[in-house]
């Protein structure tokens, strides 16, 4: 297998302002949506569990696509990692943190209940199947953040840079 080609620095930072921005933007708005309920709309509570159910599987699908890109998963030569963004690709590795718990937790959920049909489903209880949002929300901003200090910002597209806070 041949090793991985690192992009252009403009195909990098073209990549950044719009993949990147996407997912990062799609993974704070839905949060935020499902944190305060704003979903709900009306009295067909049918509709309103299909909404509710929509938003859960944009969640758990962004913040997937986030950690595999914060933690360099990947499945193909072309996925976009984090170290890409990185003249030493040792030194992000070496600042990031460790993923939490409720972020391996999270990993293993999305693969058993989201993206996998799953017979594990059924020993799942109710009481597991709430996501905390704000929590998880909370740690992939910091972690970003820091992604976003540490990175090279030549590789950045502004828009990107401007969304550490």
């Amino acid at each position: 297998m041949q090793t991985k080609q690192k992009p252009s620095p403009s195909n990098l930072k073209a990549f950044s302002k719009e993949h990147l921005l996407y997912e990062i933007r799609m993974f704070y708005g839905v949060c935020d949506i499902l944190q305060q309920r704003k979903y709900f709309s009306g009295e067909n509570q049918e509709m309103n569990m299909c909404i509710r159910n929509a938003l859960l599987e944009s969640f758990v699908l962004h913040l997937r696509v986030i950690l595999d890109f914060l933690y360099d998963v990947q499945d193909k030569d072309e996925d976009a990692i984090a170290v890409d963004y990185f003249k030493d690709k040792s030194y992000w590795k070496s600042i990031r943190p460790k993923r939490s718990k409720i972020l391996k937790e999270s990993r293993l959920r999305i693969n058993k209940e989201a993206a996998h049909l799953s017979y594990k489903r059924l020993l799942i209880s109710k009481d597991q199947k709430v996501w905390q949002f704000l929590c998880i929300k909370n740690e992939v901003k910091n972690i970003l953040n820091l992604f976003l200090e540490k990175a090279d910002k030549d590789l950045l597209d502004e828009n990107i840079l401007n969304l550490k806070n």
